[in-house]
């Protein structure tokens, strides 16, 4: 997981959840909904930054992600079981070991 954004009050006065992760391609196949999608493409992370078609709103997401990864920051998952419905839940959390300590703490 690399980001996600919530607005309360989006498109139809309807909240929406916006989830961007870093993914591995098995191949670099690409299918695609022909009814949902119009345009599909593998793109260097470079020349996605340089896109002037790229929206500005996930180019900040892969700033922030590339500036959190230079630093060894990354989200982890702990996949566990509920203490009290006993179900599984997946957690999904910073994994601090890399960020510098405040003397504070």
């Amino acid at each position: 997981m690399v980001a996600f954004r919530h607005i309360l009050k989006f498109v139809f006065g309807c909240a929406d959840l916006y989830f961007v992760a870093e993914m591995s391609p098995i191949t670099e196949d690409i299918v695609k909904d022909d009814h949902e999608i119009d345009k599909c493409v593998w793109m260097k992370v470079e020349d996605f930054l340089s896109d002037p078609d790229a929206s500005p709103h996930n180019k900040k997401f892969v700033k922030n992600y590339l500036k959190c990864k230079e630093m060894g920051i990354k989200m982890k998952m702990d996949d566990t079981v509920h203490d009290i419905l006993k179900t599984r839940q997946l957690w999904f959390t910073i994994d601090n070991e890399n960020i510098p300590k405040n003397d504070d703490s």
